[in-house]
């Protein structure tokens, strides 16, 4: 949360496209790997497709973010 917040301060466009690409890009690879360590398990699909869900979301959100401030 603080990280998002800094990044909602950055004046410098390419910094905070540099920024939010970082922390869309960190979030995903957090919940690949807890996802991955669920199925690895024994978990269910289900677990698969909360991942799949977030990761097209995450994708979607940093794209619309590059427009924004294109």
């Amino acid at each position: 949360m603080q990280l998002e917040a800094e990044t909602a301060t950055i004046v410098d466009l390419a910094e905070r496209d540099e920024m939010l690409e970082d922390l869309g890009e960190g979030a995903l690879f957090r919940m690949v790997r807890s996802a991955s360590g669920q199925i690895d398990s024994g978990a269910d699909a289900p677990a698969f497709d909360a991942v799949s869900r977030f990761a097209a979301a995450a994708q979607t959100a940093r794209t619309s973010a590059s427009r924004l401030t294109a």
